[in-house]
């Protein structure tokens, strides 16, 4: 669940089936008191404008701040590891999907400051594990239109790549 004006997570819950995690979690963000409580009750403390890794392509919407200037710093909570990141259009390119080719606008997301020594009470994935340290750089390609969809993901690590590319969506306005 995401603010409507603000386009910040508000909760959000997540399964984990890893070869030593299988489990569940849910977090609830409360930006006006800046924490966030995990369904365990273990709170830790946010910035007012703390995004998670999952609602990072809505920063990229049309009433988003980084559309009004080149770079935009804000909070990514790493469930939490809370990490402080930039965001910058960096290109305009075509991107080839199962849906179609598109022109899109390429962003970059930089973790440029971490509390990688901290150790979380709790496991999380790999993939979240790995992008909340500093240093790491995500890519997300932007259509360039109204709908200003997510159609490519792109992050490198070593020992691998994930790419996430959108091969199908539906609209379901109210005139539907």
């Amino acid at each position: 669940k995401i603010d409507a004006n603000s386009f910040l997570p508000l909760d959000y819950a997540k399964k984990i089936s890893q070869k030593n995690i299988d489990d569940s979690l849910s977090i609830h963000y409360d930006h006006e008191q800046e924490y966030a409580i995990i369904d365990s009750g273990r709170t830790w403390l946010i910035s007012e404008n703390t995004q998670n890794f999952l609602m990072l392509p809505f920063i990229f919407n049309p009433a988003s701040i980084l559309n009004n200037k080149n770079e935009h710093y804000f909070f990514i909570d790493g469930e939490g590891f809370v990490a402080k990141a930039s965001a910058a259009h960096i290109d305009n390119a075509a991107v080839r999907t199962p849906m179609g080719k598109f022109s899109c606008r390429k962003y970059s997301i930089k973790i440029i400051e971490s509390k990688e020594s901290e150790e979380r009470p709790w496991k999380t994935d790999i993939i979240t594990n790995r992008i909340s340290q500093k240093g790491t750089e995500l890519f997300f390609w932007i259509t360039d239109d109204e709908r200003h969809l997510p159609v490519q993901i792109g992050y490198k690590s070593s020992p691998f790549a994930i790419q996430l590319i959108l091969e199908d969506f539906s609209s379901k306005s109210k005139d539907n």
